[in-house]
């Protein structure tokens, strides 16, 4: 869950507000109903009801979403504003709804079971001629030089640190920490290659909350660190939003994933990258896997990461794995 400083921090961001409240005007009339998915302190549905809704449904299972009471009431608004404080998955809206407004991503569009809950929200309450803000998301991807970000990933562990100068093995550690993913403010420097798209979530469409997806580029050359991923968000047809490198958001960043190994390219290679997300549980594991090729087609070097493989297993934890338990 985020903290009220953080739903700040996107309220300041400007791009995205400015972007969603003119979404928001757009989609709705003077007798539209309007559902908030993951409301918060509920902004979106403040926007919703200043725009003309004449209901809106604010469903957050946050505490935070106590807050839109007395704001409600302070915004003239608080008699078209219905908090539900509970799990959306749990709420039946006693009418279909004419637009659906969410914002449930962190960094990447993979973020805990917000897609799960998006699908079933928009497949319960949102009528067949509904309006989904946002409806869509591109991913896009590049192999990047970044040095400060691998540095401050799995720099701790690497042979010439600080730990091995005192005499201790900590290659285990690297492993690990070269199997997590964090979040990074790159520019479009960092990038070795142009940026290739992963694939589009149609949430109109959209079935699953898993993704897998395969990519290839061609190497500009120098020292390549690992993978940065963003999104292009469609509000509607008129409105994007974006976090990919050199954007003025301080909200989102990118997702850097890095190589175990750093690989050292040469002009004219090729980099082969399959990209997975899949939802387990209550959060996602991340797997990337990369083959580094020559310029006729023959493997240099092969990487397979899995913020599964970051975790640290007990006994109990590794017998269960070699189970499939």
């Amino acid at each position: 869950m985020y903290s009220l400083p953080a739903y700040g921090q996107m309220v300041a961001d400007r791009a995205r507000f400015d972007a969603y409240r003119s979404a928001l005007e757009r989609a709705i009339s003077e007798d539209c109903l309007v559902a908030d998915l993951g409301a918060g302190p509920g902004v979106f549905s403040l926007l919703a009801a200043k725009a003309g809704a004449r209901k809106v449904f604010a469903v957050e299972s946050d505490p935070s979403v106590e807050w839109l009471r007395s704001l409600a009431e302070e915004n003239g608004c608080g008699q078209r504003i219905e908090v539900i404080r509970a799990d959306s998955r749990e709420v039946h809206l006693d009418q279909p709804v004419d637009v659906l407004v969410s914002d449930l991503r962190g960094v990447l569009p993979f973020f805990g079971q917000g897609l799960l809950s998006l699908i079933d929200a928009r497949d319960r309450w949102l009528k067949p001629t509904g309006t989904l803000i946002a409806r869509a998301d591109t991913l896009w991807a590049c192999p990047v030089t970044a040095p400060f970000w691998y540095r401050r990933q799995v720099g701790a562990f690497q042979p010439g640190a600080l730990g091995q100068e005192l005499g201790l093995e900590l290659s285990i550690l690297h492993r690990a920490a070269s199997n997590h993913w964090c979040r990074a403010d790159l520019e479009p420097e960092a990038c070795r290659s142009p940026p290739e798209p992963l694939g589009r979530l149609d949430y109109l469409r959209l079935s699953t909350p898993h993704f897998e997806a395969d990519a290839e580029w061609r190497l500009t050359g120098g020292t390549v660190h690992g993978l940065a991923v963003w999104f292009d968000a469609e509000l509607d047809a008129e409105t994007t939003i974006s976090n990919r490198p050199s954007t003025s958001s301080p909200l989102y960043g990118q997702a850097f994933f890095p190589w175990s190994e750093p690989l050292e390219a040469r002009e004219g290679q090729r980099l082969e990258v399959k990209f997975e997300a899949r939802l387990v549980g209550e959060d996602y594991v991340f797997r990337w896997r990369a083959r580094h090729l020559d310029r006729h087609g023959q493997t240099l070097a092969q990487q397979d990461q899995s913020t599964f493989f970051g975790a640290p297993l007990g006994l109990g934890d590794a017998q269960a794995a070699r189970l499939g338990g």
